[in-house]
């Protein structure tokens, strides 16, 4: 009898956690579908138009994080950078700090700046992310800060544009094992989505200052694809390849 009850009491608990799972993966699959849709012409590469859009909803909901987040993203790829900045302190501003969600914000927020050649202010940044990266490491056991490719790729590159070349191509040699056993995992279509157009672009400028040609083309035409044709990354990246090809040009002729 105890043990009829005991068998009864495992399948009960397999079969709740097998629908539990599939509500999860349910919920999950309608949140991409929503987040999809609300977002489409983001998604499609038209940020211009995705700016419009996220202006008028901010209009109608001032406290709606999403929209922040998106049109941040936007003026971010179509290199408006001040106006991205201003969106994801507002974003940043209406979020609670204990969020995790932040550590997604504060490389795009770093990197807007040193675009804009304040280094100084990009620095005061990435201490702060860097303080609370290691705070969120230690009380939600996230995986540490060596391991994770997005923060290396971020360091990397503020180090590189702060003048610490060959510190920054160590971490850059990191990051890149790690993003190429991604994309190996996710698949070669993942490689094309807006998310890497600067990552690409960044990888491009380390191999080209290395002296490794091919990989640097291979790299800014990555972020070309990514970003598509209104990203400021897929203008610099053509002019990069323009400068590669014109550079070998003329050492044929010599």
């Amino acid at each position: 009898m105890i043990e009829y009850i005991v068998t009864l009491f495992i399948i009960g608990n397999i079969i709740y956690v097998y629908i539990k799972f599939k509500k999860t993966m349910k919920d999950f699959k309608t949140s991409a579908e929503k987040d999809y849709k609300n977002n489409k012409l983001f998604y499609q590469k038209k940020y211009k138009e995705a700016i419009e859009i996220y202006q008028s909803r901010i209009k109608e909901a001032p406290m709606e994080r999403e929209n922040y987040l998106y049109i941040a993203f936007s003026y971010y790829y179509i290199g408006e950078f001040r106006k991205a900045i201003n969106n994801f302190i507002r974003l940043i501003n209406l979020s609670d700090n204990s969020s995790l969600g932040l550590d997604i914000i504060y490389p795009y927020l770093i990197n807007s700046y040193i675009e804009l050649e304040d280094i100084k202010k990009a620095k005061e940044l990435f201490y702060e992310y860097d303080k609370n990266y290691y705070s969120a490491e230690k009380r939600f056991k996230r995986k540490s800060r060596d391991k994770d490719k997005k923060y290396l790729e971020n360091k990397a590159w503020f180090l590189f544009n702060e003048g610490k070349t060959k510190e920054a191509i160590k971490l850059y040699d990191k990051s890149l094992l790690l993003w190429e056993k991604y994309f190996k995992k996710e698949g070669k279509e993942k490689e094309e989505e807006i998310d890497y157009t600067d990552l690409f672009y960044h990888f491009g400028i380390i191999s080209k200052h290395k002296g490794e040609y091919e990989k640097a083309l291979e790299y800014f035409k990555k972020s070309i694809k990514a970003g598509g044709p209104e990203s400021i990354f897929t203008k610099r990246s053509e002019e990069e390849i323009k400068r590669i090809k014109e550079m070998r040009d003329k050492e044929e002729l010599k």
